[in-house]
Protein backbone atom coordinates (compact mmCIF):
# COMPACT_ATOMS: atom_id res chain seq x y z
CA UNK A 1 0.00 0.00 0.00
CA UNK A 2 2.75 2.41 1.00
CA UNK A 3 4.67 1.56 -2.18
CA UNK A 4 1.61 2.41 -4.32
CA UNK A 5 1.28 5.85 -2.59
CA UNK A 6 4.94 6.70 -3.25
CA UNK A 7 4.60 5.74 -6.92
CA UNK A 8 1.44 7.85 -7.24
CA UNK A 9 3.21 10.90 -5.75
CA UNK A 10 6.12 10.51 -8.17
CA UNK A 11 3.71 10.26 -11.12
CA UNK A 12 1.88 13.42 -9.98
CA UNK A 13 5.17 15.32 -9.65
CA UNK A 14 6.23 14.22 -13.12
CA UNK A 15 2.91 15.30 -14.59
CA UNK A 16 3.10 18.68 -12.84
CA UNK A 17 6.64 19.16 -14.11
CA UNK A 18 5.60 18.23 -17.63
CA UNK A 19 2.66 20.61 -17.53
CA UNK A 20 4.83 23.47 -16.24
CA UNK A 21 7.43 22.87 -18.93
CA UNK A 22 4.89 22.52 -21.67
CA UNK A 23 3.22 25.76 -20.47
CA UNK A 24 6.52 27.62 -20.70
CA UNK A 25 7.31 26.19 -24.12
CA UNK A 26 3.77 26.87 -25.33
CA UNK A 27 3.93 30.47 -24.08
CA UNK A 28 7.20 31.10 -25.88
CA UNK A 29 5.82 29.55 -29.04
CA UNK A 30 2.71 31.72 -28.83
CA UNK A 31 4.85 34.81 -28.24
CA UNK A 32 7.04 34.12 -31.26
CA UNK A 33 3.94 33.50 -33.33
CA UNK A 34 2.63 36.87 -32.17
CA UNK A 35 5.86 38.62 -33.18
CA UNK A 36 5.64 37.12 -36.64
CA UNK A 37 2.05 38.31 -36.99
CA UNK A 38 3.03 41.77 -35.75
CA UNK A 39 5.91 42.04 -38.22
CA UNK A 40 3.49 41.07 -40.98
CA UNK A 41 1.07 43.79 -39.89
CA UNK A 42 -1.51 41.23 -38.71
CA UNK A 43 -2.34 43.04 -35.49
CA UNK A 44 -5.45 41.10 -34.42
CA UNK A 45 -3.70 37.76 -34.91
CA UNK A 46 -0.70 39.11 -32.98
CA UNK A 47 -2.91 40.16 -30.07
CA UNK A 48 -4.57 36.74 -29.94
CA UNK A 49 -1.16 35.04 -29.86
CA UNK A 50 0.07 37.36 -27.10
CA UNK A 51 -3.12 36.68 -25.10
CA UNK A 52 -2.47 32.96 -25.46
CA UNK A 53 1.13 33.36 -24.25
CA UNK A 54 -0.07 35.33 -21.20
CA UNK A 55 -2.76 32.72 -20.41
CA UNK A 56 -0.17 29.95 -20.53
CA UNK A 57 2.39 31.91 -18.51
CA UNK A 58 0.87 34.96 -16.73
CA UNK A 59 4.20 36.44 -15.60
CA UNK A 60 5.91 36.19 -19.00
CA UNK A 61 6.86 39.85 -19.48
CA UNK A 62 7.49 40.03 -23.24
CA UNK A 63 3.95 39.24 -24.48
CA UNK A 64 2.56 41.73 -21.94
CA UNK A 65 4.89 44.42 -23.30
CA UNK A 66 4.10 43.82 -26.96
CA UNK A 67 0.36 43.54 -26.30
CA UNK A 68 0.41 46.82 -24.33
CA UNK A 69 2.29 48.62 -27.11
CA UNK A 70 -0.25 47.49 -29.71
CA UNK A 71 -3.29 48.35 -27.62
CA UNK A 72 -1.88 51.74 -26.58
CA UNK A 73 -1.30 52.51 -30.27
CA UNK A 74 -5.01 51.83 -30.80
CA UNK A 75 -5.93 54.31 -28.06
CA UNK A 76 -6.80 51.69 -25.43
CA UNK A 77 -4.43 52.91 -22.75
CA UNK A 78 -7.15 53.37 -20.11
CA UNK A 79 -8.25 49.80 -20.64
CA UNK A 80 -4.67 48.65 -20.10
CA UNK A 81 -4.36 50.63 -16.88
CA UNK A 82 -7.50 49.02 -15.52
CA UNK A 83 -6.30 45.56 -16.49
CA UNK A 84 -2.92 45.95 -14.83
CA UNK A 85 -4.38 47.52 -11.72
CA UNK A 86 -6.49 44.39 -11.44
CA UNK A 87 -3.49 42.11 -12.07
CA UNK A 88 -1.50 44.01 -9.45
CA UNK A 89 -4.32 43.85 -6.92
CA UNK A 90 -4.39 40.07 -7.30
CA UNK A 91 -0.60 39.69 -7.29
CA UNK A 92 0.92 42.56 -5.26
CA UNK A 93 4.04 40.45 -4.62
CA UNK A 94 4.75 40.15 -8.36
CA UNK A 95 7.73 42.14 -9.72
CA UNK A 96 6.35 41.61 -13.21
CA UNK A 97 3.05 43.38 -12.59
CA UNK A 98 4.64 46.29 -10.74
CA UNK A 99 6.85 46.82 -13.81
CA UNK A 100 3.99 46.39 -16.31
CA UNK A 101 1.72 48.73 -14.39
CA UNK A 102 4.49 51.29 -13.89
CA UNK A 103 5.35 51.56 -17.59
CA UNK A 104 1.77 52.67 -18.31
CA UNK A 105 1.85 55.61 -15.89
CA UNK A 106 2.31 59.20 -17.07
CA UNK A 107 4.23 60.49 -14.09
CA UNK A 108 7.92 59.56 -14.20
CA UNK A 109 8.24 59.65 -10.41
CA UNK A 110 5.38 57.18 -10.06
CA UNK A 111 6.91 55.03 -12.78
CA UNK A 112 10.24 54.90 -10.98
CA UNK A 113 8.47 53.92 -7.74
CA UNK A 114 6.90 50.90 -9.46
CA UNK A 115 10.18 49.90 -11.13
CA UNK A 116 11.98 50.12 -7.80
CA UNK A 117 9.27 47.99 -6.17
CA UNK A 118 9.75 45.40 -8.90
CA UNK A 119 13.51 45.35 -8.23
CA UNK A 120 12.95 45.15 -4.44
CA UNK A 121 10.67 42.14 -4.92
CA UNK A 122 13.07 40.48 -7.37
CA UNK A 123 16.61 41.97 -7.59
CA UNK A 124 17.29 39.70 -10.55
CA UNK A 125 14.31 40.91 -12.58
CA UNK A 126 15.78 42.14 -15.86
CA UNK A 127 12.89 44.37 -16.94
CA UNK A 128 12.85 46.27 -13.67
CA UNK A 129 16.47 47.36 -14.12
CA UNK A 130 15.97 47.94 -17.84
CA UNK A 131 12.89 50.09 -17.29
CA UNK A 132 14.68 52.03 -14.58
CA UNK A 133 17.64 52.71 -16.87
CA UNK A 134 15.40 53.82 -19.72
CA UNK A 135 13.48 56.23 -17.49
CA UNK A 136 16.62 57.71 -15.92
CA UNK A 137 18.21 58.16 -19.36
CA UNK A 138 15.15 60.10 -20.51
CA UNK A 139 15.51 62.36 -17.48
CA UNK A 140 19.18 62.99 -18.27
CA UNK A 141 20.46 61.14 -15.20
CA UNK A 142 23.24 59.49 -17.16
CA UNK A 143 25.31 57.98 -14.35
CA UNK A 144 22.28 56.42 -12.65
CA UNK A 145 20.99 55.13 -15.97
CA UNK A 146 24.35 53.50 -16.68
CA UNK A 147 24.23 51.71 -13.30
CA UNK A 148 20.75 50.40 -14.12
CA UNK A 149 21.68 49.18 -17.61
CA UNK A 150 24.85 47.54 -16.28
CA UNK A 151 22.64 45.61 -13.82
CA UNK A 152 20.28 44.62 -16.66
CA UNK A 153 23.24 43.53 -18.79
CA UNK A 154 24.69 41.44 -15.98
CA UNK A 155 21.34 39.72 -15.40
CA UNK A 156 20.76 38.94 -19.09
CA UNK A 157 24.08 39.18 -20.97
CA UNK A 158 22.45 37.46 -23.93
CA UNK A 159 20.26 40.53 -24.64
CA UNK A 160 21.62 43.24 -26.92
CA UNK A 161 19.53 46.23 -25.78
CA UNK A 162 21.47 47.08 -22.59
CA UNK A 163 24.72 47.10 -24.58
CA UNK A 164 23.19 49.47 -27.11
CA UNK A 165 21.92 51.84 -24.44
CA UNK A 166 25.26 51.77 -22.66
CA UNK A 167 27.00 52.60 -25.93
CA UNK A 168 24.72 55.60 -26.36
CA UNK A 169 25.20 56.81 -22.78
CA UNK A 170 28.96 56.39 -22.89
CA UNK A 171 28.94 58.41 -26.12
CA UNK A 172 27.10 61.22 -24.33
CA UNK A 173 29.84 61.17 -21.70
CA UNK A 174 32.57 61.31 -24.32
CA UNK A 175 33.83 57.85 -23.35
CA UNK A 176 34.45 56.73 -26.92
CA UNK A 177 36.38 53.55 -26.10
CA UNK A 178 33.70 52.33 -23.70
CA UNK A 179 30.97 53.20 -26.23
CA UNK A 180 32.74 51.33 -29.01
CA UNK A 181 33.16 48.26 -26.84
CA UNK A 182 29.48 48.33 -25.83
CA UNK A 183 28.29 48.47 -29.43
CA UNK A 184 30.68 45.68 -30.35
CA UNK A 185 29.22 43.60 -27.51
CA UNK A 186 25.71 44.33 -28.75
CA UNK A 187 26.71 43.06 -32.20
CA UNK A 188 28.43 40.04 -30.70
CA UNK A 189 25.08 39.12 -29.12
CA UNK A 190 23.07 40.00 -32.23
CA UNK A 191 24.91 40.72 -35.46
CA UNK A 192 21.76 42.02 -37.18
CA UNK A 193 21.42 45.39 -35.45
CA UNK A 194 21.59 48.21 -38.01
CA UNK A 195 21.30 50.88 -35.29
CA UNK A 196 24.38 49.52 -33.50
CA UNK A 197 26.36 49.51 -36.75
CA UNK A 198 25.28 53.12 -37.46
CA UNK A 199 26.36 54.38 -34.06
CA UNK A 200 29.56 52.38 -34.13
CA UNK A 201 30.34 53.88 -37.55
CA UNK A 202 29.89 57.43 -36.22
CA UNK A 203 32.34 56.65 -33.41
CA UNK A 204 34.86 55.29 -35.91
CA UNK A 205 34.52 58.55 -37.86
CA UNK A 206 35.12 60.48 -34.64
CA UNK A 207 38.32 58.49 -34.15
CA UNK A 208 39.37 58.97 -37.77
CA UNK A 209 39.08 55.24 -38.47
CA UNK A 210 37.44 55.65 -41.88
CA UNK A 211 37.84 52.09 -43.25
CA UNK A 212 36.08 50.66 -40.17
CA UNK A 213 33.39 53.34 -40.43
CA UNK A 214 32.80 52.48 -44.08
CA UNK A 215 32.37 48.80 -43.27
CA UNK A 216 30.01 49.57 -40.40
CA UNK A 217 27.82 51.84 -42.55
CA UNK A 218 27.80 49.18 -45.26
CA UNK A 219 26.63 46.59 -42.72
CA UNK A 220 23.86 48.91 -41.48
CA UNK A 221 22.70 49.57 -45.04
CA UNK A 222 22.67 45.87 -45.93
CA UNK A 223 20.63 45.04 -42.82
CA UNK A 224 18.09 47.83 -43.32
CA UNK A 225 16.87 48.40 -46.90
CA UNK A 226 15.06 51.56 -45.72
CA UNK A 227 18.16 53.13 -44.15
CA UNK A 228 18.91 56.19 -46.29
CA UNK A 229 21.01 57.82 -43.58
CA UNK A 230 23.69 55.11 -43.51
CA UNK A 231 23.93 55.20 -47.29
CA UNK A 232 24.31 58.99 -47.12
CA UNK A 233 27.19 58.83 -44.64
CA UNK A 234 28.73 55.91 -46.52
CA UNK A 235 28.68 57.98 -49.71
CA UNK A 236 30.33 60.92 -47.97
CA UNK A 237 33.10 58.72 -46.56
CA UNK A 238 33.73 57.00 -49.88
CA UNK A 239 34.03 60.41 -51.53
CA UNK A 240 36.60 61.45 -48.92
CA UNK A 241 38.64 58.34 -49.67
CA UNK A 242 38.54 59.02 -53.41
CA UNK A 243 36.04 56.31 -54.39
CA UNK A 244 33.74 58.56 -56.41
CA UNK A 245 31.95 55.70 -58.15
CA UNK A 246 31.17 53.97 -54.87
CA UNK A 247 30.16 57.28 -53.30
CA UNK A 248 27.77 58.06 -56.16
CA UNK A 249 26.20 54.59 -55.91
CA UNK A 250 25.64 54.99 -52.15
CA UNK A 251 24.09 58.44 -52.49
CA UNK A 252 21.95 57.35 -55.43
CA UNK A 253 20.53 54.57 -53.26
CA UNK A 254 19.94 57.08 -50.42
CA UNK A 255 17.82 59.36 -52.61
CA UNK A 256 16.01 56.36 -54.09
CA UNK A 257 14.88 55.50 -50.54
CA UNK A 258 14.21 59.11 -49.49
CA UNK A 259 13.53 61.23 -52.59
CA UNK A 260 13.32 64.40 -50.45
CA UNK A 261 16.80 63.91 -48.92
CA UNK A 262 18.18 67.33 -49.90
CA UNK A 263 21.67 66.88 -48.44
CA UNK A 264 22.11 63.60 -50.27
CA UNK A 265 21.05 65.20 -53.57
CA UNK A 266 23.50 68.05 -52.95
CA UNK A 267 26.43 65.74 -52.21
CA UNK A 268 25.54 63.56 -55.18
CA UNK A 269 25.66 66.69 -57.31
CA UNK A 270 29.11 67.49 -55.90
CA UNK A 271 30.38 64.09 -57.04
CA UNK A 272 29.00 64.54 -60.55
CA UNK A 273 30.46 68.04 -60.50
CA UNK A 274 33.91 66.75 -59.57
CA UNK A 275 33.66 64.20 -62.38
CA UNK A 276 32.85 66.97 -64.85
CA UNK A 277 29.31 65.66 -65.41
CA UNK A 278 27.72 69.09 -65.21
CA UNK A 279 24.25 68.20 -66.61
CA UNK A 280 23.90 65.42 -64.00
CA UNK A 281 25.27 67.74 -61.31
CA UNK A 282 22.71 70.40 -62.26
CA UNK A 283 19.89 67.86 -62.14
CA UNK A 284 20.96 66.71 -58.67
CA UNK A 285 21.27 70.28 -57.38
CA UNK A 286 17.83 71.07 -58.79
CA UNK A 287 16.35 68.20 -56.76
CA UNK A 288 18.17 69.44 -53.68
CA UNK A 289 16.81 72.94 -54.29
CA UNK A 290 13.30 71.51 -54.65
CA UNK A 291 13.45 70.16 -51.11
CA UNK A 292 15.63 72.93 -49.64
CA UNK A 293 14.33 76.11 -51.31
CA UNK A 294 16.06 78.40 -48.81
CA UNK A 295 19.49 76.78 -48.93
CA UNK A 296 21.94 79.28 -50.42
CA UNK A 297 24.71 76.70 -50.80
CA UNK A 298 22.55 74.49 -53.01
CA UNK A 299 21.61 77.37 -55.31
CA UNK A 300 25.23 78.52 -55.47
CA UNK A 301 26.34 75.05 -56.58
CA UNK A 302 23.51 74.93 -59.08
CA UNK A 303 24.63 78.27 -60.48
CA UNK A 304 28.22 77.09 -60.86
CA UNK A 305 27.18 73.86 -62.63
CA UNK A 306 24.96 75.79 -65.04
CA UNK A 307 27.75 78.31 -65.62
CA UNK A 308 30.15 75.49 -66.52
CA UNK A 309 27.66 74.30 -69.13
CA UNK A 310 27.48 77.77 -70.66
CA UNK A 311 23.89 78.21 -69.48
CA UNK A 312 24.53 81.77 -68.33
CA UNK A 313 20.92 82.94 -68.03
CA UNK A 314 19.98 79.93 -65.90
CA UNK A 315 23.18 80.34 -63.88
CA UNK A 316 22.38 84.00 -63.24
CA UNK A 317 18.91 83.04 -61.97
CA UNK A 318 20.47 80.61 -59.48
CA UNK A 319 23.01 83.18 -58.27
CA UNK A 320 20.26 85.78 -57.89
CA UNK A 321 18.40 83.32 -55.69
CA UNK A 322 21.55 82.93 -53.58
CA UNK A 323 21.64 86.68 -53.06
CA UNK A 324 17.95 86.78 -52.14
CA UNK A 325 18.73 84.28 -49.37
CA UNK A 326 22.14 85.66 -48.40
CA UNK A 327 22.64 89.18 -49.78
CA UNK A 328 26.31 89.23 -48.78
CA UNK A 329 27.30 85.96 -50.48
CA UNK A 330 30.37 87.29 -52.29
CA UNK A 331 30.92 84.32 -54.58
CA UNK A 332 27.49 84.72 -56.14
CA UNK A 333 28.21 88.40 -56.82
CA UNK A 334 31.51 87.41 -58.42
CA UNK A 335 29.85 84.98 -60.83
CA UNK A 336 27.15 87.51 -61.68
CA UNK A 337 29.97 89.89 -62.57
CA UNK A 338 31.57 87.27 -64.80
CA UNK A 339 28.26 86.58 -66.54
CA UNK A 340 27.71 90.31 -67.14
CA UNK A 341 31.28 90.62 -68.53
CA UNK A 342 30.66 87.79 -70.97
CA UNK A 343 27.47 89.52 -72.09
CA UNK A 344 29.43 92.71 -72.72
CA UNK A 345 27.66 94.65 -69.95
CA UNK A 346 30.71 96.26 -68.36
CA UNK A 347 28.71 98.55 -66.07
CA UNK A 348 26.85 95.63 -64.51
CA UNK A 349 30.06 93.60 -64.36
CA UNK A 350 31.78 96.43 -62.49
CA UNK A 351 28.90 96.75 -60.02
CA UNK A 352 28.87 93.00 -59.33
CA UNK A 353 32.66 92.83 -58.92
CA UNK A 354 32.48 95.78 -56.52
CA UNK A 355 29.94 93.92 -54.41
CA UNK A 356 32.10 90.80 -54.52
CA UNK A 357 35.15 92.77 -53.32
CA UNK A 358 33.05 94.18 -50.48
CA UNK A 359 31.65 90.87 -49.24
CA UNK A 360 34.54 88.51 -49.93
CA UNK A 361 37.73 88.61 -47.95
CA UNK A 362 40.54 90.24 -49.98
CA UNK A 363 40.83 88.08 -53.07
CA UNK A 364 43.36 88.59 -55.90
CA UNK A 365 41.05 87.24 -58.61
CA UNK A 366 38.25 89.61 -57.66
CA UNK A 367 40.54 92.65 -57.73
CA UNK A 368 41.98 91.54 -61.07
CA UNK A 369 38.48 91.33 -62.59
CA UNK A 370 37.55 94.61 -60.93
CA UNK A 371 40.59 96.26 -62.52
CA UNK A 372 39.68 94.96 -65.97
CA UNK A 373 36.10 96.22 -65.57
CA UNK A 374 37.38 99.70 -64.62
CA UNK A 375 39.77 99.62 -67.58
CA UNK A 376 36.96 98.70 -69.99
CA UNK A 377 35.05 101.77 -68.78
CA UNK A 378 38.20 103.91 -69.07
CA UNK A 379 38.40 104.48 -65.32
CA UNK A 380 42.15 104.10 -65.35
CA UNK A 381 43.12 105.32 -61.86
CA UNK A 382 40.62 102.91 -60.29
CA UNK A 383 41.85 100.14 -62.59
CA UNK A 384 45.45 100.83 -61.57
CA UNK A 385 44.58 100.65 -57.87
CA UNK A 386 42.69 97.39 -58.34
CA UNK A 387 45.55 95.75 -60.23
CA UNK A 388 48.01 96.88 -57.58
CA UNK A 389 45.82 95.35 -54.86
CA UNK A 390 45.60 92.08 -56.80
CA UNK A 391 49.41 92.03 -57.09
CA UNK A 392 49.83 92.73 -53.40
CA UNK A 393 47.53 89.84 -52.50
CA UNK A 394 49.24 87.49 -54.94
CA UNK A 395 52.59 88.26 -53.36
CA UNK A 396 51.23 87.61 -49.86
CA UNK A 397 49.42 84.34 -50.55
CA UNK A 398 51.49 81.20 -51.29
CA UNK A 399 51.13 79.81 -54.80
CA UNK A 400 48.05 77.58 -55.05
CA UNK A 401 46.57 78.80 -51.78
CA UNK A 402 44.63 81.79 -53.09
CA UNK A 403 41.09 81.27 -54.26
CA UNK A 404 38.71 80.91 -51.36
CA UNK A 405 39.24 84.42 -50.07
CA UNK A 406 38.49 83.32 -46.52
CA UNK A 407 34.70 83.17 -47.00
CA UNK A 408 32.76 80.40 -45.31
CA UNK A 409 31.10 77.82 -47.56
CA UNK A 410 32.16 75.69 -50.49
CA UNK A 411 34.98 77.10 -52.62
CA UNK A 412 34.13 74.81 -55.54
CA UNK A 413 34.94 76.24 -58.95
CA UNK A 414 36.03 79.67 -57.77
CA UNK A 415 38.47 80.56 -60.57
CA UNK A 416 42.08 80.55 -59.48
CA UNK A 417 43.72 83.96 -59.44
CA UNK A 418 45.77 84.92 -62.48
CA UNK A 419 49.53 84.69 -62.66
CA UNK A 420 51.09 87.80 -61.19
CA UNK A 421 52.81 88.49 -64.55
CA UNK A 422 49.37 88.79 -66.18
CA UNK A 423 48.28 91.39 -63.65
CA UNK A 424 51.55 93.33 -64.07
CA UNK A 425 50.92 93.35 -67.84
CA UNK A 426 47.46 94.81 -67.37
CA UNK A 427 48.83 97.33 -64.91
CA UNK A 428 51.42 98.39 -67.50
CA UNK A 429 48.69 98.92 -70.11
CA UNK A 430 46.67 101.12 -67.79
CA UNK A 431 49.68 103.14 -66.68
CA UNK A 432 50.59 103.82 -70.30
CA UNK A 433 47.04 105.06 -70.91
CA UNK A 434 47.51 107.33 -67.89
CA UNK A 435 50.81 108.53 -69.45
CA UNK A 436 52.80 107.30 -66.44
CA UNK A 437 55.50 105.88 -68.65
CA UNK A 438 58.11 105.22 -65.97
CA UNK A 439 55.67 103.26 -63.80
CA UNK A 440 54.44 101.37 -66.87
CA UNK A 441 58.04 100.41 -67.76
CA UNK A 442 58.55 99.07 -64.23
CA UNK A 443 55.29 97.08 -64.42
CA UNK A 444 56.29 95.47 -67.72
CA UNK A 445 59.75 94.63 -66.40
CA UNK A 446 58.11 92.96 -63.38
CA UNK A 447 55.90 90.97 -65.75
CA UNK A 448 58.98 89.73 -67.66
CA UNK A 449 60.82 88.88 -64.46
CA UNK A 450 57.93 87.00 -62.89
CA UNK A 451 56.30 85.54 -65.97
CA UNK A 452 57.06 82.55 -68.21
CA UNK A 453 59.79 82.83 -70.87
CA UNK A 454 57.10 82.83 -73.56
CA UNK A 455 55.43 86.03 -72.34
CA UNK A 456 55.63 88.38 -75.35
CA UNK A 457 53.40 91.41 -74.81
CA UNK A 458 55.70 93.24 -72.35
CA UNK A 459 58.49 93.30 -74.95
CA UNK A 460 56.29 95.03 -77.51
CA UNK A 461 55.19 97.57 -74.91
CA UNK A 462 58.76 98.18 -73.78
CA UNK A 463 59.78 98.67 -77.43
CA UNK A 464 57.16 101.42 -77.72
CA UNK A 465 58.34 103.05 -74.47
CA UNK A 466 61.98 103.04 -75.57
CA UNK A 467 61.02 104.33 -79.00
CA UNK A 468 59.20 107.27 -77.41
CA UNK A 469 62.30 108.10 -75.42
CA UNK A 470 64.53 107.91 -78.45
CA UNK A 471 66.37 104.82 -77.10
CA UNK A 472 66.58 103.24 -80.53
CA UNK A 473 68.83 100.26 -79.77
CA UNK A 474 66.81 99.22 -76.73
CA UNK A 475 63.59 99.58 -78.72
CA UNK A 476 64.91 97.41 -81.55
CA UNK A 477 66.11 94.75 -79.08
CA UNK A 478 62.70 94.65 -77.35
CA UNK A 479 60.80 94.46 -80.64
CA UNK A 480 63.01 91.63 -81.94
CA UNK A 481 62.45 89.67 -78.72
CA UNK A 482 58.70 90.11 -79.21
CA UNK A 483 58.94 88.73 -82.77
CA UNK A 484 60.99 85.72 -81.68
CA UNK A 485 58.29 84.84 -79.18
CA UNK A 486 55.25 85.51 -81.44
CA UNK A 487 56.36 85.58 -85.09
CA UNK A 488 52.83 84.91 -86.31
CA UNK A 489 51.08 87.47 -84.11
CA UNK A 490 48.54 89.81 -85.70
CA UNK A 491 50.78 92.77 -84.88
CA UNK A 492 53.99 91.12 -86.08
CA UNK A 493 53.95 92.95 -89.44
CA UNK A 494 53.60 96.33 -87.75
CA UNK A 495 56.43 95.54 -85.35
CA UNK A 496 58.72 94.54 -88.23
CA UNK A 497 57.90 97.84 -89.90
CA UNK A 498 58.87 99.73 -86.72
CA UNK A 499 62.20 97.88 -86.61
CA UNK A 500 62.93 98.82 -90.25
CA UNK A 501 62.15 102.47 -89.57
CA UNK A 502 64.33 102.54 -86.45
CA UNK A 503 67.24 100.82 -88.21
CA UNK A 504 67.19 103.39 -91.05
CA UNK A 505 67.12 106.21 -88.54
CA UNK A 506 70.24 105.03 -86.70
Amino acid sequence: MRRRIVVAIIVILILVGCNTGSGTVGAEQAFERGRRHEEAGQIEEALRSYDEAIRLRPEYTEPHRRRAILLAARGERERLLEEYRAWLARRPESAVFHYLYGRLLDDSTAQLVEFDRAIALDPGYYWGHYGRGYLLAQEGKIEEAIVAFVAARNISPERSSPYEFLGYLYTLQGKVDAAVQSYRNALRVDSRLPSAYRRLASLYVQRGHFPQAIEAYRAAAELDPTDAESRYYLGNLLKETGDLEGAAAALESAVAIEPDFADAWRNLGLIYHEQGQFPRASAAYERAAEFAPDNAVVFYLLGVARFRQGEHDAAAAAFQRVIQIEPEQGRAHYFLGDIARRRGDQHEALAAYQRASKFLAPHPEVYYRLGRAYAALEKYPEASSSFEESIRLLKEVPAGAAGAGGEEGPAIDIPPPPEVATVYTWLGRVLLLMSDVSAAEDAYRQAIERGPPTLAEPYQALGQIYERRGETDRAITAYRRYLRLTPEAAEAMAVRRRIEILERAR
